[in-house]
C-alpha cells in the first residue's frame, strides 16, 4: 500500500471509531437516566470542546511535532474509551462521569483533523 492509501484508510477508520464512540456514549447516557434532555447535554459536551479547540489544533500542528501530538492524542483517546468501558462493565456509571470523559475525548478529537492533514503534507 502506498502512503496515501494508508493515510486514507486510517482516516476512514478513525472517523468510524469516533462515530461509534459518540453513538455508544449517547446510548449509555440514555440507558442510565432515560431522559431525552440528557442526550442534549451529551451533544453540548461534544460540541463545545470541538468549537473551542478546533482552531487551537491548527496552531499546535504548526508549532509542535505533528506525529508526536497525533500519537499522544490517539493514546489518550484510547484511555478515555477504556475508562468509559471499565465504568460501564463495573457498574459505576453516572451521567456526570460520561459527560466529563466524553468532553475530554471530544477535546482530543477536535484537533485530529488539522494535525492529521498536516502530517500527510
Amino acid at each position: 500500500m502506498t502512503s496515501l492509501q494508508i493515510y486514507l484508510v486510517s482516516r476512514f477508520l478513525t472517523t468510524i471509531a469516533y462515530q461509534m464512540e459518540a453513538l455508544a456514549v449517547g446510548w449509555q447516557v440514555y440507558a442510565i437516566r432515560k431522559e431525552p434532555l440528557d442526550l442534549g447535554w451529551v451533544g453540548l459536551a461534544q460540541f463545545v470542546p470541538m468549537l473551542a479547540f478546533s482552531l487551537l489544533g491548527g496552531q499546535v500542528a504548526d508549532r509542535i511535532d505533528r506525529k508526536k501530538i497525533l500519537s499522544l492524542s490517539y493514546f489518550t483517546w484510547m484511555l478515555t474509551v477504556i475508562a468509559m468501558a471499565f465504568a460501564t462493565f463495573s457498574g459505576k456509571v453516572s451521567l456526570e462521569l460520561f459527560l466529563v470523559l466524553d468532553r475530554k475525548s471530544t477535546r482530543l478529537n477536535s484537533s485530529h483533523g488539522y494535525i492529521s492533514y498536516a502530517v500527510f503534507c
